[in-house]
């Protein structure tokens, strides 16, 4: 194998702390059971799969056939170079330089401590687990045996050497800035580590018992202000997106499940932002970075805590940046998030600069305050994008979702959506990707088997190209000028 090759996805060390991503699935999981969801979840499971389909539909990035097939059980040689690679990038000698070595540096750090933490997690509801004198009523989920957890850890420390070395070269290319957390050590996810780790603790035994049981936690509020999908407590997790404290412990959870990684999955979204408006305004992208007059809009739907907005606006700081979410929960958290960014690079701001706005609304509809700057035609942004969303999603509201992102849109404007790998993305994960539907996510299996770019095709949408980094995907597409 040679060293351009990126290994795949493995299961992840916690993975019943399952957030909006997927996970494959690991040694210990039990059958998939049936879950529900909607009709035409159940209709798209007859269609070919949709990573056969998306090569007849997109541009493919070299990385998209590698993780077509890597297997880390078979390809030796590829795990073997990726350790070597990673170790010569931390030297200093590697084809990075000296970019590359604060970036594995940085990044292993942060492998390291989420996954110590993923483990505490997990060892501690084993032993609570174990005081127990009762157990769970109804179907439980064995617990996983030392050598799985063994199997489990190596996987994921592949999977991370993987997906940084992904990320790693296009920040040593400059096609995108150093991640900005590891810049400064003022960054917030760097205060009141040892609160969050309780609290990452308590709801990790929270979780994974109710996981162990199949016994979702029920939702404190009641109403018709959100739509029936949204009051599902998604993996198990305590209040779903409703409360502070689901909010704050969002990201110390994903991180954890996926051993620090998420980060640089989630970057997969800043390439064809900034190509495209570098091609809009026919500059270059470092240009475009620097742009103060002429400033892009941007929408996120369903931002979530706004981590990932800051990294758009770190390398687009003088973007017009607007996010939507349903949860108030998780917007004030992106409100902190962004303003936390504001502070600390408020350097790369201008006077006057943009900034960002926050839309307490559906992604299945523009919002009503930019509705009416959107007129009949819409046309308001260069860009919008979605991520970890589609997935837990039923049909109707993935349909209602791309319209919405077509809406807004310019023509000649680029919307991109990151989200879980589907069938015959990652071939030898086909068998065993849908059991993380028994995760409490009652449309991961409909999700799996939707063709994508169909569904923007049918939207209007022309599609632009692909690219996959451990177990996300990107997909890209151009709302046509005629």
């Amino acid at each position: 194998a040679s060293l351009s090759r990126l290994p795949a996805a493995p299961s992840a060390l916690v993975r019943p702390l399952s957030t909006p991503a997927a996970s494959q699935a690991s040694s210990f999981d039990a059958p998939s059971s049936s879950s529900s969801s909607s009709s035409s979840d159940a209709q798209a499971a007859d269609c070919p799969a949709p990573g056969v389909r998306d090569a007849e539909r997109f541009r493919l990035t070299p990385s998209t056939e590698f993780w077509r097939t890597w297997d880390p059980r078979q390809d030796v040689p590829s795990a073997r170079a990726l350790v070597a690679h990673a170790l010569t990038e931390l030297t200093g000698a590697g084809e990075g330089g000296r970019t590359s070595q604060r970036y594995f540096a940085s990044h292993l750090l942060r492998t390291s401590a989420f996954a110590s933490l993923g483990a505490a997690g997990f060892l501690t509801h084993a032993a609570t687990s174990a005081m127990r004198m009762t157990t769970p009523a109804g179907p439980t989920i064995a617990q996983p045996t030392p050598a799985a957890l063994a199997d489990a850890g190596y996987r994921a420390l592949l999977e991370a050497l993987a997906a940084y070395r992904q990320d790693g070269r296009r920040v040593a290319a400059g096609e995108y800035a150093f991640p900005w957390d590891m810049e400064s050590s003022r960054h917030p996810q760097y205060r009141g580590v040892l609160r969050k780790a309780a609290r990452f603790m308590f709801e990790a035994t929270q979780t994974l018992r109710r996981r162990r049981a199949a016994e979702p936690d029920n939702l404190w509020v009641r109403g018709s202000v959100y739509p029936e999908y949204y009051k599902n407590t998604y993996h198990y997790q305590t209040d779903g997106w409703l409360s502070t404290h689901s909010s704050e412990v969002y990201e110390t959870s994903t991180e954890s499940l996926f051993v620090g990684r998420q980060d640089a999955m989630q970057r997969l979204v800043l390439p064809p932002l900034m190509d495209h408006l570098a091609n809009v305004a026919g500059r270059g992208a470092s240009d475009v970075q620097q742009d103060q007059h002429s400033p892009p809009r941007v929408l996120e739907l369903a931002c979530g805590t706004g981590r990932l907005g800051t990294f758009v606006r770190d390398n687009l700081p003088y973007a017009e940046y607007h996010a939507v979410d349903l949860s108030p929960f998780y917007l004030e958290r992106a409100r902190s998030n962004h303003r936390a960014w504001e502070k600390l690079r408020g350097a790369k701001l201008a006077r006057g600069a943009a900034g960002a706005h926050f839309y307490h609304d559906s992604i299945e509809r523009v919002p009503d305050e930019l509705a009416r700057v959107l007129g009949d035609d819409g046309g308001w942004f260069d860009a919008v994008y979605c991520v970890y969303t589609f997935h837990e999603l039923p049909m109707e509201a993935r349909e209602a979702a791309v319209r919405t992102m077509f809406q807004a849109l310019k023509p000649g404007g680029v919307a991109v959506l990151v989200d879980s790998i589907q069938l015959g993305d990652r071939e030898p994960l086909d068998r065993s990707i849908g059991r993380f539907g028994d995760f409490n996510e009652p449309h991961y299996r409909g999700y799996i088997s939707t063709d994508l770019g169909a569904l923007f095709e049918r939207a209007g949408f022309a599609c632009v190209e692909k690219e996959m980094n451990s177990s996300s995907k990107r997909l890209s597409f151009m709302k046509p000028t005629t």
